[in-house]
């Protein structure tokens, strides 16, 4: 049974992500949610603070306990409420703010890892205006709603969408894990261009994640012949394609 805590704050990249829960005496955590430089009084958590109209919902079963728990999104406010994710386990309320992170809600998706119950969210924010977003990748590691990291980084990060990028991409692995795929310029460089395209795969230890290995998986390909062989590579898209499923209101 998990130990009830009137307020649980962990900061990661810089997002301040709160668990607000029962303090034993059967009402919420009175602590206002506070992160990233923006006010966050204590009513930013009030159901009355987004009707219905204005919040975004999925169902994901981010506890990994074979059943699907409600993933609530709020958009931030004009009194500074910012933005948040939240979710209650167990009868333990969690609120991750999303200050900072400017989550686009519509692109969202439900990650499914294999061969565990546990699901992931993955959704864009961080925008760049020549072209570019931020992946994140967000779990609840049963103490709080968070980013998924790696070396205290996204597990992902930023994905240039300018034309400019070297082919990249990332999916879920067999074993519960999750795998990103980069290439680099073969060299000595030929007539064609051509890429080293390297897998590296990573074990989830509740949102952290631990690398356990860099395979070489593809040399000297020349850019149409990997167009053709892994078109997710070069398409902004085509992240998680193995296991990314639109999301359940």
């Amino acid at each position: 049974m998990r130990t009830l805590r009137a307020t649980l704050c962990a900061t990661v990249l810089g997002v301040v992500i709160t668990a607000c829960g029962s303090d034993g005496s059967g009402r919420s955590g009175d602590s206002p949610v506070t992160g990233a430089g923006t006010p966050r009084p204590a009513d930013c958590q009030g159901e009355e603070r987004a009707p219905d109209a204005v919040r975004t919902t999925w169902q994901a079963d981010v506890d990994g306990d074979g059943a699907p728990d409600q993933v609530t999104y709020r958009p931030a406010e004009a009194d500074a409420c910012a933005a948040s994710l939240s979710t209650t386990v167990d009868g333990e309320a969690f609120v991750m703010s999303l200050a900072g992170v400017d989550l686009d809600p519509d692109s969202v998706r439900v990650l499914r890892l294999h061969g565990t119950d546990r699901e992931l969210l993955v959704g864009r924010g961080g925008f760049h205006p020549r072209g570019g977003f931020v992946l994140h990748v967000l779990g609840f590691d049963g103490d709080a709603l968070g980013e998924v990291v790696v070396d205290g980084a996204p597990v992902v990060g930023f994905v240039a969408t300018d034309g400019g990028a070297a082919p990249a991409t990332a999916t879920c692995t067999d074993t519960g894990g999750l795998a990103t795929w980069t290439a680099t310029v073969a060299k000595p460089p030929g007539v064609l261009l051509a890429w080293d395209v390297r897998r590296t795969t990573y074990r989830l230890r509740g949102n952290v994640a631990e690398r356990t290995g860099t395979h070489l998986v593809l040399k000297d390909a020349a850019e149409p012949i990997l167009r053709e062989r892994r078109p997710e590579l070069f398409d902004p898209n085509g992240w998680f394609t193995n296991c990314a499923a639109t999301p359940t209101p």
